[in-house]
């Protein structure tokens, strides 16, 4: 008897080992993953800031192309669905008295999971699961006295729209064109009523932002970023829209 108890001890000690062991290792096998997870997205977050940078010198710096190392990891990039957003002026005095200017954009897309890091016209988006939030802003100039809209169209250069795989890959940008800068300042006593209108996946984003900046929705719809389009005016002195055009491939 006694013999059989300590056998059926060594047993229940034993299974409990091998239990707790196996807790332990699904336990740190998920939270190795998680911290996997959060550096590779930390790396892609610099990584986009340095294409940021390249961006601007491409866009306004007169740098005729640049180049962007990014490591995949176990993510993807891709060029995504377009995002247009249209900037209307309008004189407060005379509403026959108006420029409308509209870009067409393709986001720079990294997908990790249900995380996702975009660029888009001078901005990017980090989405995870259904919350965005906008970790660089574009670089626009509002105030009452001058607003300085910069709009950036980027379309896709090569064959390749899509990449992935556990690879470095290059983001190349390369100018395209870019117009001369539209002004629009009625004469004095007049105003400008600048609306903006955005069409994107991101559009909650972009809603945040221009509240931020001072914006106010055209109407109770024009705030609902739900169906993916929102719209926001601004009454200023003077407006300057400067249009940019670049394309942009995807190489290993």
């Amino acid at each position: 008897m006694r013999a059989q108890s300590e056998i059926i001890g060594f047993v229940l000690i034993f299974a409990l080992i091998v239990s707790t062991t196996g807790v332990v290792y699904v336990a740190g096998f998920s939270s190795l993953e998680n911290v996997r997870t959060a550096e590779e997205l930390n790396n892609v977050e610099r990584a986009f800031d340095v294409l940021d940078d390249n961006m601007l010198d491409v866009s306004r710096r007169a740098a005729p192309s640049r180049a962007t190392e990014l490591s995949l990891g176990n993510g993807g990039i891709e060029l995504g669905d377009t995002t247009n957003i249209t900037v209307r002026a309008t004189n407060t005095s005379d509403p026959l008295d108006n420029r409308t200017i509209t870009i067409e954009t393709r986001p720079i897309v990294y997908r990790l999971d249900d995380t996702s890091i975009a660029y888009t016209s001078g901005a990017t988006i980090r989405r995870d699961r259904s919350d965005a939030v906008m970790l660089s802003e574009p670089r626009w100039t509002v105030s009452d006295e001058r607003t300085v809209v910069p709009l950036l169209g980027v379309s896709q250069g090569g064959d390749t729209g899509s990449l992935s795989g556990d690879t470095t890959i290059l983001v190349r940008t390369q100018r395209d064109s870019r117009s001369i800068p539209v002004r629009f300042a009625p004469a004095s006593g007049s105003r400008v009523n600048v609306t903006v209108t955005i069409t994107s996946s991101r559009a909650d984003a972009w809603k945040r932002f221009l509240e931020g900046r001072g914006f106010t929705a055209v109407d109770p719809a024009g705030a609902d970023p739900t169906d993916g389009v929102i719209a926001y005016e601004f009454e200023t002195d003077a407006l300057y829209v400067q249009q940019t055009t670049v394309s942009v491939t995807l190489t290993r």
